[in-house]
C-alpha cells in the first residue's frame, strides 16, 4: 500500500517533515551568524540530525525527490562540519533554498515547485560541495501562490 493511500500516515509524515524542516531552517539561520568563523559543533549536530531524519522518513514514505535532495543537503552539512566547506552567508542561503524546496516537495503543499527549480537547487548544492564559486542561491519558484501550511492535527 502506498503511504499516500493512508491519510493518517500521510498526516504524520507531513507533520514530522514540517517540524524537522522548520527546525533545520531555524538552525541554518543561526548558523549564518557564524559566517567566516569556526562553526560550533553543538550547532551543527542538531542540523545533521534533522536532515538525516528528513532523509530517513522520506525514504520510508517513498518520497524519492525528497530523499535525493535531503541527501545532498546532508552532504553539504557534513562538509561544513568537517571543515571542507567554510560557512558563508551564500552557503547558508543555498542550504535555506534547499529547505524551501524540500517543503514544496511535500505531498499536499499548495504551491509545488516550478519546473527546473529542483535541478537548480541540486546544482547549487553540488557547486558548494565542489568548491565552485556559486554566484547566488537559487530562487525557489512555485507553480502557485505561496501559502503557509496549516498545522496538521494528528490523533
Amino acid at each position: 500500500m502506498s503511504w499516500s493511500a493512508d491519510p493518517e500516515f500521510a498526516a504524520l509524515f507531513h507533520a514530522e517533515m514540517r517540524e524537522r524542516l522548520g527546525s533545520l531552517e531555524s538552525g541554518l539561520m543561526e548558523l549564518e551568524a557564524h559566517a567566516g568563523t569556526a562553526v560550533p559543533r553543538d550547532l551543527l549536530k542538531p542540523l545533521q540530525r534533522d536532515i538525516h531524519t528528513v532523509k530517513g522518513t522520506a525514504r520510508m514514505a517513498g518520497a524519492d525527490e525528497v530523499v535525493a535532495t535531503a541527501h545532498r543537503l546532508e552532504d553539504v552539512l557534513s562538509a561544513v562540519a568537517d571543515g571542507r566547506v567554510p560557512i558563508s552567508r551564500l552557503v547558508v542561503d543555498v542550504m535555506l533554498a534547499a529547505v524551501s524546496a524540500l517543503v514544496r516537495l511535500l505531498p499536499g503543499e499548495s504551491a509545488p515547485l516550478a519546473a527546473g527549480t529542483l535541478a537548480d537547487v541540486t546544482a547549487a548544492l553540488g557547486g558548494v560541495l565542489a568548491g565552485d564559486d556559486v554566484v547566488s542561491a537559487p530562487s525557489v519558484r512555485t507553480d502557485g501562490p505561496v501559502v503557509a501550511a496549516e498545522p496538521v492535527a494528528v490523533g
